[in-house]
């Protein structure tokens, strides 16, 4: 389960997963699958989003690896977003919804290798070679605050990193000769000093923008111990902010002007394979991180990795990991695995409380209540 998402309708909460074979949906402890026994589309599903409809009713967006994109009303409908419907591809990387202004339904952007594509009042909008990109395919989409202090937003393509400006769509990096490629996640820090920073992660490394220049972070000039970077953390701290890096190798920190990598095992981090990061403050200062890696959740407080305890994890691969604190700084980690989803609650502390439920729909098509031994949902 790599992504999942939450609406609300008429009081009721209902959690949205994304799977290998579709999606599935949870309401009032009822699990709702749709997979190709269904009639659902083939293919992953790779992204979801929660949005509004032009009437205000919640709707979710779906990205298929073969099937385009799917939109689910509340009630259950679903309607497919294709080439034939004018989607560049039907292969979609990513997902972004941007604000219209209160009353209007949000633009919806497609990363796909054909292009990025805008959703806006039911018309595709095509931005590819066209539009001034140096390739089609693009694979990463958000929105960044960019050292110039223009907050809007961005793609990553195989041909360099581009922004939208008030001229259009620019190329925003290091040379063409030189391009940041298929770039998966940006940030910016902040050091004891002031001195502010623009930072990508890509498939080729890690790139840094500060003080007016570009410099290109590899293994073979730096301590990042692999070159395809995963995703990336920002996290604030008083002497500066904490970059995290994940990667397929090991796990690393640059704080203080100061790395540190973590290796799997050795350094009490589960697993080398570090596919998902997130954090979450603590009451007096500090920041518990957390890590999704092949071999289970990982906890750092201080100086030290610890494996986190979670009893009810469906499958030991984490993809994904989302907090969901209460105004007390307790409540729940998502986490999201190769098998299932899992919901661990924590304290303010950050640490495990005892309540653990795993989600994982494992039951027969006659009956799709969920096997679990407590629901809130």
């Amino acid at each position: 389960i790599r992504s999942f998402a939450e609406t609300t309708s008429e009081g009721v909460r209902s959690l949205w997963v994304a799977t290998d074979d579709g999606v599935a949906r949870l309401r009032n402890g009822v699990w709702t699958r749709y997979d190709t026994h269904s009639g659902f589309p083939a293919g992953p599903v790779v992204k979801l989003l929660a949005s509004r409809s032009r009437e205000g009713k919640p709707i979710v967006w779906a990205a298929s690896f073969r099937s385009g994109l799917i939109r689910f009303e509340e009630d259950g409908r679903w309607a497919i977003y294709n080439t034939p419907t004018g989607l560049p591809a039907n292969l979609v990387y990513n997902l972004l919804l941007t604000s219209n202004g209160d009353g209007l339904e949000p633009t919806l952007w497609a990363a796909t290798p054909a292009g990025l594509a805008r959703l806006e009042r039911e018309y595709w909008n095509a931005i590819d070679l066209r539009s001034g990109l140096q390739s089609d395919v693009v694979i990463g989409l958000g929105e960044s605050t960019f050292p110039d202090g223009l907050r809007t937003y961005w793609i990553g393509t195989v041909g360099g990193m581009f922004r939208l400006t008030p001229r259009g769509w620019e190329h925003f990096g290091l040379a063409p000769t030189e391009p940041v490629t298929a770039v998966r996640a940006s940030v910016s820090t902040t050091e004891e000093d002031g001195t502010q920073s623009f930072w990508v992660g890509s498939v080729s490394g890690l790139h840094r923008f500060s003080q007016g220049r570009w410099t290109t972070l590899t293994t073979r000039n730096s301590p990042l111990p692999y070159d395809w970077i995963e995703t990336l953390l920002a996290v604030p701290s008083e002497g500066g902010t904490a970059l995290w890096i994940a990667t397929p190798k090991a796990l690393a920190r640059y704080a203080q002007s100061r790395w540190t990598v973590f290796w799997g095992g050795s350094s009490g981090l589960p697993g080398s394979e570090v596919r998902a990061l997130a954090y979450t403050p603590l009451p007096g200062g500090g920041s518990v991180i957390w890590a999704g890696t092949e071999h289970g959740l990982g906890r750092f407080e201080g100086e030290a990795w610890a494996r986190a305890s979670v009893p009810c994890l469906p499958n030991p691969v984490v993809l994904s990991v989302r907090p969901e604190l209460g105004p007390d700084g307790s409540g729940w980690l998502w986490i999201g695995t190769r098998g299932g989803l899992a919901r661990q609650a924590i304290d303010a502390t950050g640490h495990p409380r005892g309540e653990c439920e795993a989600l994982t729909g494992k039951t027969d098509r006659k009956s799709t209540r969920l096997n679990s031994s407590h629901i809130t949902i």
